[in-house]
């Protein structure tokens, strides 16, 4: 738990320290680009100052120069124009020769001014040559490079302030408060969350901690309402369950004693109307009786009083039984039905022959009423006999309409064998909610 802690707290602090301080990173350096984009344009627009000061300022004093012929005078204009830092290239020129070139051939991208050298005197004007300053940004380049190489130097040393700072505010103000909260996340009472306490440091932290309080106060509540109601709705149904019990008991008494008299009357001289009446009032009280059985098994089986009761079971008799209950349904559906037995099995068994015969009408009574062609096959097989450990596998086996061409119910059935009288005997059981699952 502690490891998985300190991995939880490490991961958080260290993903929001990166990305604070990518985005204090990325800030800085688009500033100072912004920075450097302004200086680039203030100094290239200086530079077009000082070549349109050379128009403002010095043509005149060389136009006058070169009209007087004073060249001594004229070569320290020249000199003193190219040792200016923005300007790169001079040229002064007529229609015939070049009286002067100084400087570096500008280059193509280079910004360039030409002025006419034009001389007036009584009235005439006399052109003397032109004059062409150029720029290769040769000085804007030094000093953007060394902008460059400051501003680079700036951009680490405050980008290193801000990691530093981000790093600190994010362990103050952010990981360290829930590190503390999530210490008492992870405490719980009875499974059940517990309530929160902000530390008096971590002030900002106390609409979290309201929040969290309320919803595990609501949690709590929801889930102790949820226990109660389940514990009535479990009480509830145990009562609806010993009722229908206790019910069903009843009604099966009586129940007992209709059939009882019927049969009776049935041996008693009667016409054939009367004999019709009473093989009806016979076979309707035990389908009554049928379901009134159904209904005290899986009463009981909720309450959780189902006993089993040990009686003498022949397996081949059942197999016959299901022939006789299902075979005429089975024709009038056009239908194949047939009971497979292992030879094997011991006919003599002994266990609650009731609620096994009980279990495989119904699911074979469900697998004909559910299928429209085919075949509904039951077999019944011998899994384990061991010792005095036995199994029985049940199968029940159709073609109705589940999605796929045919479907198989089983069921296993754990047995214990005795010899008594030279007579092989098992003693058979299995889980009340087996066979509840098994009997709807």
């Amino acid at each position: 738990m502690k490891v998985g802690k300190s991995m939880v707290r490490h991961s958080l602090s260290v993903s929001l320290m990166t990305k604070l301080a990518l985005c204090w990173v990325i800030l800085i350096a688009l500033f100072a680009s912004l920075l450097l984009f302004a200086d680039y344009q203030a100094q290239k627009s200086q530079v077009q100052r000082v070549l349109q000061d050379v128009g403002n300022r010095d043509v005149f004093a060389i136009k006058d120069s070169l009209w007087r012929l004073e060249t001594q005078a004229f070569e320290q204009q020249i000199e003193q124009l190219i040792a200016q830092p923005e300007i790169d290239y001079i040229h002064v020129y007529d229609a015939d020769s070049t009286p002067i070139e100084r400087g570096v051939e500008p280059a193509q991208q280079s910004i360039r001014m030409t002025w006419p050298l034009i001389a007036k005197k009584e009235g005439n004007e006399y052109m003397l040559g032109q004059l062409e300053v150029a720029s290769n940004y040769t000085a804007l380049q030094a000093y953007l490079g060394e902008s460059i190489r400051w501003v680079f130097l700036g951009w680490l040393g405050v980008s290193g302030l801000g990691v530093m700072v981000s790093t600190w505010i994010v362990r103050r103000y952010i990981t360290a408060p829930l590190s503390a909260l999530h210490q008492q996340v992870n405490q719980w009472d009875n499974g059940l969350p517990k309530q929160i306490n902000a530390p008096l440091q971590y002030r900002g932290w106390y609409g979290f901690e309201a929040s969290y309080n309320a919803m595990v106060t609501q949690c709590r509540q929801t889930l102790s309402r949820v226990e109660n109601e389940k514990q009535d709705a479990e009480q509830a149904s145990h009562k609806k369950s010993a009722f229908l019990a206790n019910m069903s008991h009843e009604i099966r008494t009586p129940m007992n004693g209709i059939i009882g008299m019927a049969s009776l009357l049935k041996s008693t001289r009667l016409n054939d109307e009367q004999q019709e009446f009473v093989e009806m009032l016979e076979t309707s009280s035990m389908s009554l009786l049928d379901v009134i059985n159904d209904i005290l098994d899986f009463s009981k089986i909720e309450a959780g009083k189902l006993e089993l009761e040990p009686l003498e079971l022949n397996v081949f008799e059942l197999g016959k039984d299901l022939e006789n209950l299902f075979t005429l349904r089975a024709k009038e559906k056009h239908l194949q039905f047939g009971c497979e037995i292992d030879p094997e099995i011991s006919p003599l068994l002994i266990g609650d022959t009731p609620r096994l015969r009980q279990v495989m009408i119904n699911l074979v009574g469900n697998a004909l009423k559910f299928t429209e062609q085919g075949e509904v096959a039951v077999s019944i097989t011998k899994v384990l006999d061991e010792g005095n450990a036995c199994v029985l596998r049940f199968q029940v086996k159709d073609t109705g309409p589940v999605c796929r061409l045919s479907r198989k119910i089983v069921f296993s059935v754990s047995l214990n064998k005795a010899i008594h009288q030279q007579q092989r005997r098992a003693v058979l059981g299995w889980a009340s909610r087996s066979l509840s699952k098994l009997s709807i």
